[in-house]
């Protein structure tokens, strides 16, 4: 069985990454300013040799980025 990890992040949230201290960061639309979801956020530390980004969903008008287990 796969296992998966959700993630919110904010509407205009775009340019997303596993940057090399366990977050996951990205970019918002307005400034394009960088912001970051920190893994005490997620419950989990990202590594990008453990974790593959696959996607992004909007479910309760809140944006889901699908993070999946290697």
């Amino acid at each position: 069985m796969e296992k998966h990890i959700l993630v919110k992040v904010p509407k205009d949230s775009t340019d997303y990454f596993i940057n090399n201290a366990g977050c996951l960061r990205f970019s918002t639309q307005e400034g394009r300013l960088s912001s970051i979801v920190e893994p005490m956020e997620i419950g989990e530390y990202l590594e990008n040799t453990k974790h593959d980004l696959i996607g992004e969903s909007v479910l309760n008008n809140e944006k889901i980025i699908i993070i999946k287990y290697k």
